[in-house]
């Protein structure tokens, strides 16, 4: 992707699934009034930490890519409402995924490695439906985020186990 990209900053929609893309210019920071950006289907190892910068940013798809971790900045995208992450190498997600206060929807599926304290993402009191089929996240720790976020439904392949009211 050309770093003129960052020329755009009056752009609300930005597609480029399924692109081979290895890397993102800092320039993306520049798309202030981005509202959905679709990463999908790449080959992207990290993100800029500009990506923070997309305040208004509602729906970010980075499924199917080689991520490995997600920069702290993540935590500054106020008005992300879905984060798509499945079928990554993320291990740990970052503490400040927490701050993602409008967050309703987080799929963390096929993240093979992935484990995570309920710490970590038990502040998102919108989070309607979070998805774990595939990750190393274990039966106690899906039932302590349960226990912290009653309305979230946990996806994992077994929802009577968790999701008992």
């Amino acid at each position: 992707m050309p770093k003129e990209i960052g020329n755009l900053s009056s752009l609300k929609y930005l597609s480029v699934g399924g692109n081979i893309l290895a890397s993102l210019p800092q320039e993306i920071g520049n798309l202030s009034f981005l509202e959905t950006l679709n990463l999908g289907i790449n080959k992207l190892k990290k993100l800029p930490e500009e990506i923070g910068k997309l305040s208004r940013l509602e729906i970010l798809n980075l499924d199917l890519n080689k991520l490995k971790k997600l920069p702290e900045e993540i935590g500054n995208l106020s008005s992300l409402t879905n984060l798509y992450l499945h079928g990554n190498d993320i291990v740990k997600l970052p503490r400040e995924i927490g701050n993602i206060y409008s967050l309703e929807e987080l799929s963390l599926e096929m993240n093979e490695n992935l484990s995570c304290r309920p710490l970590e993402i038990s502040n998102l009191h919108n989070l309607r439906g979070i998805y774990l089929i595939g990750t190393k996240i274990g039966l106690a720790q899906k039932k302590a985020l349960k226990k912290r976020l009653p309305k979230c439904n946990i996806y994992d392949g077994n929802p009577r186990k968790i999701n008992k009211r």
